[in-house]
């Protein structure tokens, strides 16, 4: 009895995967990969009126490929990174 239920059992997955590839032969259908990324090590690029970008905190692009960043102002070093924003200005450069 216990070798009827092996051959049964055997017998029935090997009737499911031979179900599986027909069903998959028929349809044609491709498996659908997931969509590959790079880096970009330029970005981002210099942003204008030397300005500087904080610590990001969030990244999202929208439809458009808009790209918004969320960055925390704060997180600057006020004696060497953000001269031109002192009272007195310290330097020229750089604006959060």
């Amino acid at each position: 009895m216990n070798r009827i239920r092996v051959v049964t059992i055997s017998a029935t997955v090997v009737a499911l995967f031979a179900t599986f590839a027909v069903v998959q032969a028929a349809t044609g259908r491709q498996a659908v990969q997931a969509p590959r990324f790079a880096v970009n090590p330029l970005w981002p690029k210099p942003l204008p009126n030397h300005w500087l970008l904080g610590s990001a905190t969030g990244v999202a692009v929208d439809a458009h490929d808009h790209i918004f960043v969320l960055n925390n102002p704060a997180s600057f070093n006020a004696r060497t990174e953000v001269g031109g924003s002192t009272t007195p200005p310290s330097g020229n450069c750089c604006f959060p």
